[in-house]
């Protein structure tokens, strides 16, 4: 499986909540011009991502809205809140962070390539996707 493929089985899995959110897929080796990348590296890919819990519990997905980030015509974005997702695997996230680019209007910073802890409130994780260009 090569990226290409790896995106489009994403998307089918996505189904109607696929958009804008994409993976930041790191090169493995780089040696000079060449990148290598081992032939199963998008099938591990996509179980991880479909298959692994990223944070165990309750997590609520929280993002700011940033005026000089926002891409609509209007200024129209606003602050972002996810419904609470238990145990959530990267593919649970992809759809959140879909979401969360079209609240934002932020279609700039699209690539997810983490997770981090804001804050726990009583049994309820606080976080922030970390996104890039």
């Amino acid at each position: 499986m090569n990226h290409l493929e790896f995106t489009q089985q994403l998307e089918d899995f996505l189904g109607d909540k696929s958009g804008l959110a994409q993976f930041a897929v790191e090169e493995i080796v780089i040696d000079g011009d060449d990148v290598f990348i081992p032939p199963d590296y998008y099938d591990n890919l996509l179980v991880k991502v479909k298959n692994d819990v990223v944070l165990k519990g309750k997590v609520k997905i929280i993002q700011d809205y940033n005026e000089y980030r926002d891409s609509s015509a209007f200024k129209s974005g606003r602050d972002y809140e996810s419904d609470i997702v238990e145990d959530p695997t990267w593919l649970d996230l992809m759809v959140v962070a879909n979401e969360m680019i079209e609240i934002t209007k932020d279609t700039t910073h699209i690539n997810v390539t983490g997770i981090e802890l804001v804050q726990e409130i009583d049994d309820i994780k606080l976080c922030r996707l970390t996104l890039s260009a």
